[in-house]
């Protein structure tokens, strides 16, 4: 099955009750899956709230509407390349080089 996923260098994660585990184990729907369209999109300094975006604005420091604005295009990308078969979609996510379209603010991955 197609698969995405989504992370902030500043998103890291409790497993349990007693590990922080660093922000790169939330890309293991990406790492531990086989097949061909699988994507994960990085955020440089995005957390799992977009800086209290869009929830726990309490602990937010800085909305980071640039972020959200980021994984949204490409979500809507990948949901438009897999479930309506949108042509323009598909080849955006295999072949925009995100790292400069965002200033090298987010990376794709793709296989």
């Amino acid at each position: 099955l197609p698969v995405f996923a989504a992370s902030g260098t500043a998103d890291p994660g409790a497993v349990n009750a007693h590990a922080l585990e660093p922000w790169r184990w939330r890309m293991s729907p990406y790492a531990m899956t086989a097949g061909r369209e699988r994507y994960v999109v990085s955020l440089a300094s995005g957390d799992h709230s977009y800086g209290g975006l869009i929830f726990h604005q309490e602990q937010g420091d800085k909305p980071d509407a640039t972020g959200l604005a980021i994984v949204n295009a490409l979500s809507t990308a990948f949901l438009m390349a897999v479930l309506t078969e949108d042509q323009d979609a598909e080849f955006f996510l295999k072949s925009a080089n995100l790292a400069a379209l965002s200033d090298g603010r987010a990376f794709l991955e793709r296989s």
